[in-house]
């Protein structure tokens, strides 16, 4: 019991250090910059009252992303490193910082993604003797280990891939107890733009029906896709999705204890020219590991061209 205190003091404190360098960046993006009365060209009030709705958004998702990797990180030593804001922070308003900048605040997003990169991408085929669901574009997949053994989807450019496993908690605050392959479920969505706000929705009361309207449920998040592209197609998505979850883990506080394991997005997933890193996220539903993946034809699943064929057909936010 004791040890159970002293580890939730010690997340405590590193939640409370990331929030203090959130907070820090809150008020130096703020700040004005000297002979202007905010730091950029006079704009009418509904100009500034977007940009301030979209800095105080961003700012209630990089919080969400802080206190949900917080709880999940066993490392204290590395938390008084966090990297300095990036200095492609929105060229466009440099009063205001972007998604990632904030990201790179949060030590347990760096650490996540530097053991990603640390791996190459696993090239998936029928060689593979593990059972493997591949997820296209627009699609949605959930399974448990007695059904599949890993979910994956690739492919990605400005697309992102979420992935969400969850177990139940126990009275005492651990995973459920069992070791049945059937206690765990996961689920990856393919998303390619905003507005599927009822799918993500969708996609966690699943977990929630699956495991029991009345247990709580500890439900980890991974992110992977997008890059720096030229029109900000996938910070926008970055930015969407987190909003989109943050909003959901405020709501579901009572029934689920959200963990954000993975987050390369965006400006963060960019290799130095203008395109991703990784493509493609595979998650092994038993274990929880998730590494970058690629998908041959040869295990792509049935009918892929008749699926993909759907994303031409459907209508906005409905393929």
């Amino acid at each position: 019991m004791s040890k159970m205190k002293s580890m939730k003091s010690a997340a405590a404190k590193r939640a409370s250090k990331v929030f203090n360098n959130i907070k820090m960046l809150f008020v130096r993006s703020s700040t004005p910059k000297a002979g202007s009365k905010r730091g950029v060209p006079e704009r009418d009030s509904s100009s500034s009252d977007d940009d301030s709705r979209d800095h105080k958004r961003r700012k209630l998702v990089a919080e969400f992303v802080a206190s949900s990797s917080s709880s999940s990180s066993s490392s204290s030593s590395s938390s008084s490193s966090s990297s300095s804001p990036s200095s492609s922070s929105s060229d466009n308003n440099p009063n205001f910082l972007s998604v990632t900048d904030y990201l790179q605040q949060i030590p347990s997003v760096v650490e996540s993604i530097q053991e990603l990169k640390s791996k190459p991408p696993v090239h998936l085929n029928k060689s593979d003797s593990r059972r493997i669901i591949n997820v296209l574009q627009g699609e949605v997949a959930h399974a448990t280990a007695e059904q599949a053994d890993i979910l994956v989807s690739d492919k990605a450019t400005t697309c992102h891939i979420l992935a969400l496993r969850s177990k139940t908690i126990d009275g005492g605050g651990g995973e459920g107890k069992g070791s049945s392959k059937s206690a765990t479920l996961a689920s990856v969505a393919h998303i390619d733009q905003p507005g599927y706000i009822s799918c993500i929705q969708g996609m966690v009361e699943v977990h929630k029906r699956y495991h029991g309207v009345g247990n709580k449920i500890r439900l980890e998040v991974h992110l992977v896709g997008g890059f720096n592209d030229k029109k900000g197609s996938s910070e926008a998505l970055t930015e969407h999705l987190l909003h989109v979850l943050a909003l959901i883990d405020r709501q579901e506080k009572q029934h689920i204890d959200m963990i954000v394991k993975t987050c390369f997005v965006s400006d963060l997933n960019d290799d130095g020219s203008r395109a991703p890193v990784g493509r493609g996220l595979a998650i092994c539903i038993e274990s929880g590991d998730t590494f970058l993946a690629s998908v041959d034809e040869a295990v792509a699943g049935p009918a892929a061209v008749l699926r993909n064929c759907r994303l031409w057909s459907a209508p906005f936010g409905q393929s």
